[in-house]
C-alpha cells in the first residue's frame, strides 16, 4: 500500500479545472499487483523476483535498452501479453502449435515402438531377449517418452502463465527458474542419454551384420564382443556424467558435456559407414563368385547344370538382394544420423552463443515486442533431436517387424537362413555360433 500512495493522491472535494495528465486508471495504479505493471520508469528492478507473476526483469545492459534502466515486463520467452501478462500473445500461440506438433510426433514414436516391444514379448513367449535389436527399441522408446514429457511440460508452461512462476529452493531463496521449466529439465537430460545409447547400440547391430557377411572365426568373434563391451562402457560413462550434472542441479551444462560425445559419434559413423559398406560390397562380390564356382564345379555338364541349378541360382540371387537391402539401409541410416548430429552440434553452439555469451544472457535476443531470436534458437533443438529419434526408430522398427514375423513363422523363408538374416539385419552367422557369441548378442 505505501508504494501506491505517491501514485494515488487523495481526490479533492472540488477537482481543479485543469485536466488530469494521462496515465493508468486509478483502480489499476492503486493495485499493489498492478503497480509493477506501470510504465518502465516505475518498474525498476534488480532481479526477476522484484517483478510480478509472469514478468521478468530485463537488464539495463541489453543493447536494445536505450534507457539504460532495468525494468519489469511480460515474459517475452513465452510471449505473454496483457496488463497482467497472463494472456497468450501471438508468439505464445506459435510456440504452442510448434510444441504440440513435437508432442504429437513423440507420442507416435512411443506408440509404434511400444507396440513393437509388446510384439517382441509375445513372440518370445513372454520374455524380452536383450539382444542389440531389442535394446535399440528399448532405448529409443524410453528416450521418446522423455521428449514427450519434456515438451508436454513446456506446453503447460505456455498455457498456464499464472502457475508457471518461479519456484523456491528453500524458505526464502527464490530460484531464477520457472516451475514447469525446472520440472522438464531432467527429462531433457534423459532423452540425451537414451539418444546416445540408441545410436551406439544401432552401431552394434551394424557390426554384427558386417561380421555375418564374412566367414566367422574366433578372432572375429572376439572383435565383435570387444566392440560391444566398449559400447556398453561408453553408454555407462555418458550416463554417469549426466547423472553427476543432474545431481548438482547444473542441467544447463548437459549440452556442453554432451558435445564431445556427439562429435565422437559423428567421427565413428563416418568411418564405420565407409568400412561396413565396403565389407558388404566385398561380401556381395564374394557371394556371387562362390555361387558361380560352386555351380560350375558341381555340374560340369551344362545340361545337368541347367536342369538342377535353377533353384540354387534363385536362392543365391535372393540372398544377394537381401544383403544389398541391408547394406542400403545401413548406408542411408548412417548418412541421416551424421547430418542430424552435425545440425545438432551447430544448433547447440548457436544456443550457447545466444544464452551464455552476451552479458544480458538470452534476454539480449528477446526484447519485449522485438524479434524472437532466443525463442527461435530454443525451438530448433527439439526438432533436431526428434528427427534423430525418428531416424533411429524407423530403422529399429523395420528390424523389429521382420524379426517378429520370422519368429512367428509368417515369412516364406526359414528363420535360420542367411538370406532372411540379411533382410532383418540380424546376423544368423553370429546367432548360430556357440554360446560364446550368444553371451553378447542375446538369444534370438
Amino acid at each position: 500500500l505505501p508504494a501506491c500512495l505517491p501514485a494515488c493522491p487523495l481526490r479533492p472535494l472540488h477537482p481543479p479545472a485543469t485536466r488530469r495528465p494521462p496515465g493508468p486508471p486509478r483502480d489499476q495504479a492503486c493495485d499493489p499487483r498492478r503497480a509493477r505493471a506501470a510504465p518502465r520508469a516505475a518498474m525498476a528492478c534488480v532481479v526477476d523476483d522484484d517483478c510480478a507473476v509472469a514478468h521478468l526483469c530485463y537488464p539495463a545492459n541489453a543493447s536494445w535498452n536505450e534507457e539504460g534502466v532495468a525494468f519489469c515486463a511480460c515474459n517475452s520467452f513465452y510471449g505473454w501479453t496483457g496488463d497482467d501478462c497472463l494472456t497468450l500473445g501471438p508468439l505464445s500461440v506459435v510456440q504452442l502449435i510448434n510444441t504440440l506438433l513435437q508432442v504429437g510426433l513423440s507420442m507416435a514414436v512411443v506408440a509404434v515402438l511400444g507396440r513393437d516391444l509388446f510384439d517382441y514379448w509375445r513372440a518370445f513367449d513372454g520374455r524380452l531377449q536383450l539382444n542389440a535389436s531389442v535394446q535399440t527399441v528399448l532405448y529409443i522408446w524410453a528416450g521418446a517418452i522423455c521428449i514427450f514429457l519434456w515438451r508436454f511440460l513446456f506446453v503447460l508452461g505456455i498455457v498456464l502463465p499464472s502457475a508457471n512462476d518461479r519456484v523456491l529452493q528453500g524458505d526464502d531463496q527464490p530460484a531464477s527458474a520457472f516451475s514447469f521449466y525446472a520440472l522438464s529439465r531432467p527429462f531433457n537430460v534423459g532423452q540425451e542419454v537414451f539418444l546416445f545409447a540408441s545410436i551406439l547400440t544401432i552401431s552394434v547391430v551394424w557390426v554384427e551384420v558386417a561380421a555375418a557377411s564374412r566367414s566367422l572365426n574366433a578372432r572375429l568373434v572376439d572383435n565383435v564382443a570387444r566392440y560391444r563391451r566398449v559400447v556398453i562402457g561408453l553408454e555407462l560413462f555418458f550416463a554417469t556424467c549426466m547423472l553427476i550434472i543432474g545431481g548438482f542441479g547444473r542441467f544447463e551444462l548437459s549440452g556442453v558435456v554432451a558435445t564431445p560425445f556427439i562429435i565422437g559419434l559423428i567421427i565413428m559413423l563416418v568411418i564405420g559407414r565407409r568400412r561396413m559398406v565396403s565389407l558388404l560390397h566385398d561380401a556381395l562380390r564374394s557371394n556371387a563368385l562362390s555361387a558361380s564356382d560352386s555351380h560350375s564345379d558341381s555340374f560340369p555338364d551344362r545340361t545337368d547344370a541347367a536342369r538342377a541349378g535353377s533353384s540354387d541360382e534363385g536362392s543365391s540371387k535372393e540372398q544377394r538382394r537381401r544383403m544389398r537391402r541391408a547394406m542400403l539401409a545401413i548406408e542411408r541410416t548412417a548418412r541421416r544420423l551424421i547430418i542430424g548430429l552435425i545440425v545438432l552440434v551447430v544448433g547447440s553452439a548457436a544456443y550457447f552463443v545466444v544464452n551464455d555469451i552476451p552479458e544480458a544472457g538470452w534476454r539480449e535476443f528477446a526484447e519485449p515486442g522485438g524479434f524472437p531470436g532466443a525463442q527461435i534458437s530454443a525451438a530448433v533443438i527439439p526438432w533436431v533431436l526428434l528427427s534423430l529419434y525418428v531416424v533411429c526408430a524407423v530403422y529399429a522398427h523395420r528390424n523389429a517387424k521382420k524379426l517378429i514375423r520370422s519368429k512367428l513363422g509368417q515369412s516364406t523363408s526359414s528363420v535360420g537362413t542367411a538370406s532372411k538374416n540379411f533382410d532383418t539385419d540380424v546376423p544368423s552367422t553370429i546367432r548360430d555360433t556357440p554360446s560364446a557369441i550368444n553371451d553378447f548378442t542375446g538369444t534370438l
